[in-house]
């Protein structure tokens, strides 16, 4: 077992944009940044939970029909087993030095949301003389994730959940 500490990073980093503003997320996993004996991963995927604020504390707080979402790189995917008006999945794209995933994410209606791209425990890999398992942790990069859209009115998030979220308004 092993630990892979990655990134996330969503851009324009902005706490408001328009109804029709598009806001990038992007992921690399850096094939030279995992063990050497390890190179092919057999279900490297993850989520990410698209949140409205207004309704965080209910059940159905999911907003993944407030955006369209426009795979360049990799994927981000519905699944029906999966909740999907709150999740979405994500699949990552294979090139010869990494995994990538680059979404454009455009805003549909107005309101306070958060995303949290999770972190993915239990990725199996194979490899030369042996196989791994890797927890797959991913830190936001944003300078700024404006946490206080969310925590304002719930109060402060987790740690880890700090870590992983990030929130804007759309006007």
């Amino acid at each position: 077992m092993f630990e892979y500490n990655g990134s996330d990073i969503f851009y324009p980093e902005a706490d408001s944009i328009k109804i029709g503003d598009t806001i990038y997320l992007s992921c690399i996993i850096r094939k030279s940044d995992l063990p050497s004996n390890l190179y092919k991963q057999e279900n490297l995927g993850g989520n990410l939970i698209v949140s409205s604020v207004d309704s965080f504390t209910n059940s159905n707080r999911g907003a993944v029909q407030s955006f369209n979402y426009f795979n360049i790189q990799g994927q981000l995917y519905s699944d029906s087993k999966f909740n999907p008006g709150n999740v979405k999945q994500i699949r990552y794209l294979e090139t010869d030095s990494s995994y990538n995933l680059l979404v454009a994410i455009i805003s549909r209606v107005s309101g306070p949301f958060v995303f949290t791209f999770t972190d993915v425990p239990g990725v199996h890999w194979s490899g030369a003389g042996k196989c791994g398992t890797a927890n797959m942790m991913f830190d936001n990069l944003n300078e700024n994730k404006h946490l206080y859209i969310i925590e304002n009115k719930y109060g402060p998030l987790s740690s880890r959940d700090s870590i992983m979220s990030y929130c804007f308004v759309v006007k």
